[in-house]
C-alpha cells in the first residue's frame, strides 16, 4: 500500500466502513449531496481515528475537519464519489433513460480502443490501436497526437477484429508532478506484449516524448488474447490483465501454470526497482514469497481480461473475462483480495471446459454474471466478446448510480446490474436511445462519467448523459 495524503487508508478494511454507513445522503436544495452530511456524526462514520491515521499525523483531529477528500487517497480516484456510500447507491431501483453524446463531434476517429484522463485532470485521452493517443480538450481533438508509435506498432492487417497494437493507457496517480504514463502494446506478428513507461514532453505539456521504455515483456505464441489493460489501483499498483497467449481453448495451458505471466492479473510497483526488474513486487502480493511462482501474479484463471476497472468508491474490482464457445463472464474481486483462480480453462464461466484443471490447491472464484451466447435467452442478444465496463459513481445521473455498465462487442446491448450484498440486483438492458455497434471500450473522467468507444463501421467516442 503506497502512502496517502491527510488521513489516508492504512489498509483497505477502512472501506468496509465507508460502504456500511447507515442512514440517507442528505442533499442541498439542488439535490446535491452536502458535504458537511458526509462528516456529521463522525463517530458512527469513524469509530477509531487512529486506528488509520499514518504515523507523524496528529490523531486528535476535530471531526468537523474531517472533509470527505479526507478519506480519498492521494494517488486515488479524485470526484465527487467520496459525498455517498455505496449503501446509498444500493438502495436505489431501476434505471434511467440515456442517451450518448459525442465527445469531439466530426472528428474522424478510425481505431479507438479506450479512453482515460489523468488524475485531477478534464482532459480526455483515446487510445487508437495502430499506435496513435489523442488527447480531447473542451470538445476537441487537439491536431497533434499526444503520443505517436505508430512506427513501432506496424501496419495491423487483421480488419477489425486484430487483437494487436497499442491496446491500454494508465497515467501515474502522481502524473501531474513527474509526467509518467505507462502503455501497453503488441509487436508486430505473434511476439511480445510489452509494458512500457513513457514520459510527459518538456517542451509540451500536451505531448509525451516519443521514447517508450519497455518494463516488462511478456512472450506470446499467437495473434489474439493479448490483453493489454494497465491501471493503477487505489493502492497505487499497477495493474495488469494478460490474456492466455491466443488460439482456441487455452492451448499452452497458460493461464494456470505459475511460472508463465499469460492468463493472470498482474500487480507490480512502478515506484521501485527489485531482482534486476525494472520494478518491484509489492510485499503483500499473494505469491510474493512462493516458491515456484511467478510474484507479479495476482490472480490466476482468465483467458482475456479485455477490460477491467475499480470502483471508485469501494474498491472492488470488476474484470471482464473474455469467453470461448459459450460463456460471457464478470468477475469479482473485494478490494485488495489477490490470489484468485477464475478458473480458465478448466472452467468457462461456471462450466466445465475440456481444458487444463486448476493449479494445485485452488478453488474456482466463480464469475458474478455470465451470459450465454444465445441470445434468445440474455440480456445481451447476440454477443460473444464481453467488453467490461465501470460502476458509474458519477453525479450527473443520479439514478444511475452504484450500477456496472458493460456490454459487448458484437452486441448492439448495454447492461447494467448493482452488486449489493454480494448478490446481482435487476440486471437489465439499458436504453441509451440508440444501439451501440462495435463496443470495444468503455471509458471513464475524472468526475466519474462514463463513456462507449466503437469502432468498426461507426468508429466513435460518446458520454452517456441522461436523457
Amino acid at each position: 500500500m503506497k502512502a496517502w495524503s491527510k488521513l489516508g487508508w492504512i489498509g483497505l478494511g477502512v472501506v468496509g466502513v465507508m460502504s456500511g454507513c447507515d442512514g440517507e445522503t442528505q442533499v442541498d436544495d439542488t439535490g446535491t449531496p452536502r458535504v458537511d452530511a458526509f462528516v456529521e456524526g463522525a463517530d458512527a462514520f469513524v469509530p477509531e481515528v487512529d486506528a488509520f491515521v499514518p504515523e507523524g499525523v496528529d490523531a486528535g483531529i476535530d471531526a468537523a475537519a474531517l472533509t470527505p477528500d479526507a478519506f480519498v487517497p492521494a494517488d486515488a480516484f479524485s470526484g465527487p464519489d467520496s459525498a455517498m456510500s455505496a449503501t446509498d447507491d444500493c438502495m436505489r431501483t431501476g434505471y434511467p433513460a440515456l442517451s450518448l453524446v459525442e465527445v469531439a463531434p466530426g472528428h474522424d476517429w478510425n481505431r479507438p480502443v479506450f479512453l482515460t484522463h489523468p488524475p485531477g485532470s478534464s482532459d480526455l485521452y483515446v487510445v487508437d490501436a495502430r499506435g496513435f493517443i489523442y488527447l480531447v480538450r473542451d470538445g476537441a481533438v487537439l491536431d497533434t497526437p499526444f503520443l505517436d508509435v505508430s512506427s513501432m506498432i506496424g501496419r495491423l492487417t487483421g480488419g477489425v477484429g486484430d487483437e494487436r497494437g497499442l491496446l491500454g493507457l494508465a497515467f501515474h496517480p502522481d502524473y501531474a508532478t513527474n509526467g509518467r504514463f505507462f502503455v501497453g502494446y503488441t509487436v508486430p506478428g505473434d511476439g511480445e506484449n510489452v509494458v512500457a513507461e513513457g514520459h510527459r514532453s518538456t517542451a509540451s505539456a500536451d505531448q509525451a516524448d516519443p521514447t517508450l521504455t519497455p518494463i516488462l515483456t511478456i512472450a506470446d505464441f499467437a495473434a489474439n488474447h493479448n490483453g493489454g489493460m494497465v491501471a493503477f489501483g487505489p493502492d497505487g499498483y499497477l495493474y495488469i490483465g494478460t490474456g492466455d497467449g491466443g488460439g482456441g481453448g487455452d492451448p499452452q495451458r497458460t493461464s494456470q501454470d505459475p511460472d508463465r505471466l499469460l492468463g493472470k492479473m498482474l500487480r507490480i510497483d512502478v515506484d521501485t526497482t527489485s531482482g534486476g526488474m525494472m520494478y518491484g513486487i509489492p510485499s503483500d502480493n499473494p505469491f510474493a514469497s512462493t516458491a515456484g511462482v511467478r510474484p507479479e501474479i495476482w490472480a490466476f484463471g482468465y483467458r482475456n481480461p479485455w477490460r477491467f476497472s475499480f470502483d471508485r468508491l469501494t474498491h472492488d474490482l470488476f474484470v471482464g473475462d473474455v469467453g470461448q464457445d459459450l460463456w460471457e463472464e464478470i468477475d469479482f474481486e473485494p478490494a485488495g483480495s489477490g490470489g484468485h483462480n477464475y478458473g480458465w480453462s478448466d472452467f468457462e464461466g461456471t462450466h466445465d471446459f475440456a481444458g487444463a484443471t486448476l493449479r494445485a490447491g485452488d478453488t474456482h472464484t466463480t464469475p458474478i454474471y455470465e451470459y450465454h451466447h444465445d441470445s434468445s435467452t440474455e440480456l445481451v442478444r447476440g454477443g460473444i466478446s464481453i467488453t467490461g465496463g465501470y460502476v458509474y459513481r458519477g453525479l450527473a445521473i443520479p439514478e444511475l448510480r452504484g450500477a456496472y455498465v458493460f456490454g459487448d462487442y458484437a452486441s448492439a446491448d448495454v447492461v447494467g446490474f448493482r452488486f449489493c450484498g454480494g448478490a446481482v440486483q435487476e440486471p437489465t438492458r439499458l436504453d441509451l436511445g440508440t444501439a451501440v455497434s462495435g463496443l470495444v471500450s468503455f471509458g471513464e473522467d475524472d468526475a466519474g462519467e462514463i463513456y462507449v468507444v466503437t469502432f468498426g463501421s461507426g468508429s466513435n467516442v460518446r458520454r452517456i448523459v441522461a436523457r
